[in-house]
């Protein structure tokens, strides 16, 4: 299973209300996910903390010698959110999974 610490993370800003920007795409894809947000990057002059992860398999987070999986992907993205507590963006499956499979109600 792929956990956080694993995973590369981009940060673009220092403080501020915290953003989560999560990409789509095939696996083994080279592109990170600060180049696939790489405009949403001026966010953090307007007083955000923007955190980009690559998914596994993509940029410089690990191949995880496994498919695209929505529900491994909700994994870990659920793990980031719980030490995050913040605003998500990312691919439908993904957070489809991780709404349906928190023990806790969204706030």
């Amino acid at each position: 299973m792929t956990k956080v610490s694993d995973i590369h993370i981009t940060r673009w800003g220092q403080a501020g209300e915290k953003l989560i920007l999560i990409h789509g795409g095939v696996q083994g894809s080279k592109q990170s996910g600060s180049a696939h947000f790489s405009k949403q990057e001026q966010l953090a002059q307007h007083g955000y903390e923007v955190l980009v992860p690559d998914r596994p398999g993509h940029g410089r987070s690990p191949t995880p010698n496994r498919p695209d999986d929505a529900e491994a992907d909700g994994e870990w993205v659920a793990e980031l959110l719980e030490m995050v507590r913040t605003w998500l963006v990312t691919p439908l499956a993904v957070a489809l999974h991780y709404l349906l499979h928190r023990d806790a109600p969204v706030q």
